[in-house]
C-alpha cells in the first residue's frame, strides 16, 4: 500500500508534506495507516507535477523545475503578494510534522547560491518559526563541486533547517555536532548521531517510484532545543 507519487525514474522533484507529529513517531508505518495522506490522489498528483503545475493541498505540496525556476525555488517563493506554497503548507499546522524531500540536493550554483534570484537561502528562515519535528531530506548528491564546497553550502541550510541525506536507503544527518557527513567527498560512511542532537533514523528502501517522502515517516525523529 505504498503511496505513488513520484513523477517519473530519475527525475528532479520536490515535495513537502505536514502531518501530525504522532505519525513521525517511531513505530509509525504510512502503509498500515489508511488515513496517511488520504486526499492526494496519486494520479491527480503525477499529472499535475509533469505539467509542470504546483500541486498543493493541506497536507502536501510538490513541483518540477519549469523554465529557470527550480522545484524547491518554486515551493518556497511567494508569487505576487500572496503567500509562498510552503507557508500556506506550515500554516495548517504549527506544531506538526513537516518533511521537505528533494530528489536531487540543492544545487550550489543556483539554490545555494546567496547571489541567485532563484537562491533559496533566504526562503528557507520561514522554518523558523515552525514548531513541531521538521527534515529538508536529499536521496542524490547533485553537481560535481568539492567537498569544502558543498561543506559551506550545505551548512547555510543546516542553520534553518537540519538537512538530511538518503542515499544509502536510510536518511542520516548531514552534520553531526558540526562535523560534516564522511559521504560527501570520501567513501560512503556516515557519522552516527547522539541523542542530544536532532536526527531521524530511516530503516526504508528508497525507490525512484515511490514518493520518498512518504516513507521517510516510517521513523525516528528524536529533536531537542539543543543548537548544532
Amino acid at each position: 500500500n505504498v503511496i505513488m507519487f513520484s513523477p517519473g525514474a530519475d527525475v528532479q522533484y520536490a515535495v513537502a508534506i505536514n502531518i501530525p507529529a504522532q505519525k513521525c513517531a517511531a513505530g509509525f508505518f504510512p502503509d498500515q495507516d489508511k488515513e496517511f495522506l488520504a486526499g492526494n490522489d496519486p494520479k491527480t498528483v503525477k499529472d499535475c507535477l509533469n505539467k509542470r503545475d504546483i500541486y498543493e493541498s493541506k497536507t502536501m505540496i510538490g513541483a518540477m523545475p519549469k523554465n529557470n525556476a527550480h522545484s524547491e525555488s518554486r515551493l518556497l517563493r511567494r508569487v505576487g503578494t500572496g503567500k509562498s506554497p510552503m507557508e500556506n503548507l506550515l500554516n495548517q499546522q504549527n506544531d506538526s510534522c513537516v518533511v521537505f524531500y528533494t530528489y536531487n540536493s540543492p544545487c550550489l550554483g543556483t539554490c545555494l547560491c546567496g547571489s541567485s534570484k532563484y537562491s533559496i537561502l533566504n526562503l528557507l528562515k520561514i522554518f523558523q518559526n515552525h514548531q513541531g519535528p521538521e527534515a529538508f531530506a536529499f536521496k542524490k548528491i547533485f553537481g560535481s563541486e568539492s567537498r569544502k564546497q558543498r561543506r559551506e553550502c550545505f551548512a547555510k541550510v543546516n542553520k534553518e533547517i537540519r538537512l538530511y541525506c538518503c542515499i544509502t536507503g536510510e536518511c542520516k544527518a548531514c552534520f553531526n555536532e558540526g562535523s560534516f557527513s564522511k559521504v560527501f567527498g570520501e567513501p560512503s560512511q556516515f557519522y552516527s548521531t547522539s541523542s542530544k542532537y536532532a536526527y531521524i533514523l530511516l530503516p526504508i528502501a528508497l525507490s525512484n517510484s515511490v514518493l520518498d517522502a512518504s516513507g521517510m515517516i516510517n521513523a525516528a525523529f528524536t529533536l531537542s532545543s539543543e543548537p548544532l
